[in-house]
């Protein structure tokens, strides 16, 4: 009877065991899972930068079909050109692209634990009688090639990862007003060459009728000199529009380009000269805005990625610790701890070093950055503002009295009482001005493109005046409501 009772008891010790082995084994691989899943100790701002990045590339996602893209009617409508190339241009959606991965390589960098499960199983093979469970041992920790990082490395390197990403987000911001400027310079280069090929055209005709006029002068007994030079002035406008019209090629050409258009021909032609856009009379605040650019704002990210690598530098004194726990049948459970001590002294002072440098040298480049960004802005704005005032002392002064020479010759001519010279030099002079306000009008067009790319905004965010002056060798001044900001530049 006892004999029975103390074998029960074994019996009921032995299962006792092996429960409580089969239970630790079943806790170990639920811990092992569960740290499998991992999670990410992300930094604040990740949210906010994945919805501007997903906000901007609403339409670069999947990407335009450049035939489905309109491609405007109206030679005078550079803004659906300018939204046809900021969609279908393959270098700003690379950029988006970019600043997509950038912000994608932040749970990345801050994802816990950073190292991977390592399980292992033995089996002990002993001339003990010894039960088959009690045989093998299991165990899981760490990947020992991987320490497990200390939290406050993981979320300092999420910061870091964080910073890169905000300048990735300002390179595209870059990327498109670069575009920007490109197209509205191709752009203006097409409505000077259209209003140059428009007044060497006129230029063309009255030469041709001076050839003919002193062609027949000599036939009736006039010099052959004037013939000669008549001639030959007739052959050098026939060839400066003949260039005008090679520019407009050459400038379609561009446009095509850009715009991903087909085939140049699709690209119309302006009618007209482009309309003054407003520039704000207050400098200060354009120059004020010069910290926001884009190039500024991309450096200002870069230097805070810099100074964060810093501190992650210094973060790589504190110890990791990489936790396991092991199972040996139902007769041994424990769990323990490797601690890694930081001895690469040498290798940690080193990354300390080099972090500080590196973020040295972003601050220099942010700070000489914010020097030639205001330089360039207060360059252009020099331009702009000189090429207004040609432009409006050319429609002011000079273009009136050109087109008054020039018609008084007309009428003297038709009553005889001048001759063709006199009025094929007075409506040379009327198209030498016409052609020097399209050119003041075009300069101070382009500058304004320029400051929006340093600027990286549109100028109309900076002026409440919509009034529109019509930059047109005309001696009028029409003025009209102007377009609201999302219709000049739709993006």
């Amino acid at each position: 009877m006892t004999t029975s009772r103390n074998c029960d008891e074994r019996i009921t010790h032995a299962s006792l065991r092996r429960s409580s082995g089969v239970r630790a084994l079943a806790a170990c691989c639920a811990a092992t899972l569960l740290a499998a899943q991992g999670c990410a100790l992300t930094p604040g701002g990740l949210r906010a930068e994945r919805a501007s990045m997903v906000a901007a590339g609403a339409e670069f996602r999947r990407g335009p079909n450049p035939a489905d893209l309109p491609v405007p009617a109206d030679g005078n409508d550079w803004r659906t050109l300018l939204r046809r190339a900021l969609l279908a241009n393959g270098d700003v959606r690379a950029s988006w692209f970019e600043w997509k991965a950038a912000v994608e390589r932040v749970r990345g960098a801050s994802a816990w634990p950073n190292s991977n499960i390592s399980v292992g199983y033995s089996y002990l093979f002993s001339d003990e009688s010894v039960k088959t469970f009690d045989r093998m041992s299991f165990s899981a920790g760490f990947d020992a090639m991987e320490n497990l990082s200390f939290p406050g490395k993981t979320m300092a390197a999420g910061r870091v990862a964080l910073a890169d990403a905000r300048a990735a987000g300002e390179r595209f911001r870059a990327a498109k007003f670069a575009m920007q400027r490109r197209v509205l310079d191709a752009w203006l280069d097409l409505a000077m060459a259209a209003e140059n090929a428009r007044l060497a055209d006129e230029g063309a005709a009255l030469a041709g009728v001076a050839s003919d006029a002193a062609d027949a002068a000599f036939e009736s007994g006039g010099t052959q000199g004037s013939a000669f030079a008549a001639r030959i002035a007739s052959a050098r406008s026939d060839d400066a529009a003949a260039g005008a019209r090679a520019d407009i090629a050459a400038a379609k050409a561009t446009l095509a380009a850009l715009t991903a258009t087909d085939s140049p021909e699709r690209i119309a032609t302006p009618t007209r000269l482009p309309l003054a856009r407003v520039l704000p009379s207050d400098h200060s605040a354009l120059l004020a805005a010069v910290d926001d650019g884009p190039e500024v704002k991309g450096l200002e990210a870069d230097r805070q990625a810099r100074r964060q690598e810093e501190d992650l530098a210094r973060l790589q004194w504190i110890p990791d610790i990489n936790p396991y726990a092991a199972v040996t049948g139902s007769i041994e459970q424990s769990v323990g701890a490797v601690i890694v001590l930081p001895t690469v002294i040498a290798e940690i002072q080193s990354g300390i070093a080099v972090a500080r440098a590196m973020r040295g040298a972003a601050a220099a480049r942010l700070l000489q950055a914010r020097r030639d960004r205001r330089g360039e802005v207060r360059a252009m704005l020099v331009t702009a503002r000189d090429a207004e005032r040609a432009r409006r002392l050319l429609e002011e002064h000079v273009l009136p009295a050109a087109a008054s020479a020039s018609s008084a010759a007309a009428g003297a001519y038709s009553s005889g009482r001048a001759g063709l010279a006199e009025l094929v030099e007075t409506h040379s002079l009327l198209v030498e001005t016409r052609t020097e306000v399209a050119a003041a009008a075009i300069e101070r067009e382009k500058a304004l493109a320029a400051i929006e790319e340093f600027l990286g905004a549109d100028l109309e965010t900076f002026t409440h005046d919509h009034a529109v002056r019509v930059a047109a060798a005309d001696p009028a001044v029409e003025v009209s409501s102007r377009p609201t900001a999302s219709e000049e530049n739709p993006q």
